[in-house]
């Protein structure tokens, strides 16, 4: 009895009874909880369609190996594979994706640079160790030519054109992740197919599976790149936090002792300086006081004067007023006394009395 693949329920039988395939059913849930390909969708793709996309996904990946390998397939173990990948749409558009990256999208978003100047700042004492040397060099050297790692604009510790301080596109890995994860699940039904037929299907198995491990080696590099920018990152952050909170608690012990701001000759000599202040602000009061005194006593004599002789020219005026009131009242009484018959005691006549005889 040949072993029997049912990928719908994820078990494979065989001759000792039923095991659970656990990469079958994570790859199962994987492709299925992704954004489903319509009917009309799946069939506007061909097995050509198919075929430029696998040359060109190992060929971006830099397997041209493998891609030596797929040109050597027969049309049967071509229509293997093609009836074996799921999802053929959604593999074509992520081949796609990586074939036309676009640098542009990736900025830097608003938080980021708003946190450039701290990280400028912790970057003086201890700087992110960023990946370096040959071997690390040559492992992620195809990852520029995919689309998935390019020098985005500077913030924080960030300088220049270089890439290792550059973790991989998301947009980018994610595509590769789709097409890898399509052939993965392309692999396991190739080999579900091989072992039921054998031949030309083996052959397709075995080609899909390199492909699949191609396509993986660029994701691990993917996450390899990532992981040590990350590291770097978080191993400056903590440093640079450890010596900024450091350096708070000396601020704070220096502070709080007022021996490090003061001696004793030096408070000796501010004592001084303020004794001779008081003082002499002291007598400046006292002269104040004085001269406000001796005013207070001229305003008083001033007006004590001013008074007196106000008072005297009321009295020279009251005087002045009676005696216009006499002349007055002695005009009344003249007008009223006949003629021949008026006399008067006010010295107006050469200084002496007045009267007026008749005519």
């Amino acid at each position: 009895m040949t072993k029997l693949y049912l990928t719908s329920t994820c078990m494979r039988a065989t001759r000792k009874g039923v095991i659970v395939n656990l990469r079958s059913c994570l790859l199962c849930l994987l492709l299925s909880a992704a954004p489903s390909v319509t009917m009309a969708q799946a069939t506007d793709v061909s097995l050509a369609d198919v075929q430029y996309a696998l040359k060109s996904h190992m060929e971006l990946i830099g397997r041209p190996d493998v891609v030596q390998k797929l040109e050597q397939l027969e049309e049967e173990a071509w229509q293997v594979l093609y009836d074996a990948m799921p999802a053929k749409g959604q593999y074509l558009d992520a081949v796609a994706t990586l074939q036309s990256p676009d640098p542009t999208a990736r900025t830097a978003s608003p938080s980021t640079t708003a946190a450039a100047g701290v990280a400028g700042a912790a970057a003086s004492s201890f700087p992110p160790a960023y990946p370096s040397g040959a071997d690390y060099n040559a492992y992620r050297a195809t990852l520029p030519g995919l689309g998935l790692l390019f020098d985005s604009p500077d913030v924080g510790t960030e300088s220049g054109n270089s890439l290792e301080n550059e973790r991989c596109d998301a947009n980018g890995e994610g595509g590769l992740r789709i097409a890898t994860h399509a052939l993965i699940f392309a692999t396991i039904a190739a080999d579900a197919t091989c072992a039921g037929v054998g031949t030309f299907s083996c052959i397709a198995y075995g080609v899909a599976a390199a492909a699949s491990y191609a396509s993986e080696v660029a994701l691990s590099q993917c996450g390899y790149q990532t992981a040590l920018v990350d590291s770097a990152e978080i191993e400056a952050a903590f440093e640079n936090t450890v010596a900024i909170i450091g350096t708070v608690n000396d601020i704070d012990a220096i502070t709080s002792n007022e021996l490090n701001f003061t001696s004793d000759a030096e408070l000796a000599v501010l004592h001084n300086q303020l004794t001779t202040h008081d003082t002499d602000i002291k007598a400046a009061l006292d002269v104040h006081d004085d001269n406000l005194t001796q005013h207070h006593t001229d305003i008083t004599n001033q007006l004590s004067t001013h008074d007196a002789d106000v008072k005297a020219l009321l009295v020279n005026l009251q005087g002045s007023v009676d005696l216009m009131l006499e002349r007055q009242l002695e005009v009344i009484r003249l007008l009223h006394t006949p003629e021949g018959r008026r006399t008067s005691d006010v010295p107006a006549c050469g200084g002496a009395g007045c009267s007026f005889p008749d005519r």
